[in-house]
């Protein structure tokens, strides 16, 4: 593993598609750099040089991982041997943009009788 992760930043640089694959990498090691309850409640979703873009599935988990920010670019830097990704911006699970489709949210069951319909 410690070879790939070597090769791996040399190997992709300068492809044409290089956000999508740094994106690929960074999901791969996000487990590790933030440990498996943050990564469980977060999901890296964008790359757009030098920032790395990530939900988060509720407004506590926002506010566990904002102060930990610069920690995770380094753990990601010397994992990914990359500099690359320099900052990180954390998001609300749907907000604006999401960079990937959005999972599906369950229905809002309403409250109160049920509407019948009228028959025509």
């Amino acid at each position: 593993m410690e070879q790939a992760k070597s090769i791996l930043p040399r190997l992709f640089q300068g492809a044409p598609d290089t956000a999508r694959w740094q994106l690929d990498l960074i999901r791969a090691y996000w487990p590790e750099a933030v440990g498996p309850l943050l990564a469980s409640h977060s999901d890296p979703v964008r790359v757009r040089p030098p920032t790395l873009f990530v939900q988060v599935s509720d407004a506590a988990w926002l506010e566990e991982f904002r102060p930990m920010r610069q920690q995770i670019v380094s753990l990601l830097q010397q994992e990914m041997g990359s500099r690359a990704v320099t900052r990180i911006e954390f998001q609300l699970e749907g907000a604006e943009e999401p960079a990937r489709p959005h999972k599906p949210t369950p229905r809002r069951q309403q409250k109160g009788p049920a509407r019948r319909r009228r028959k025509s």
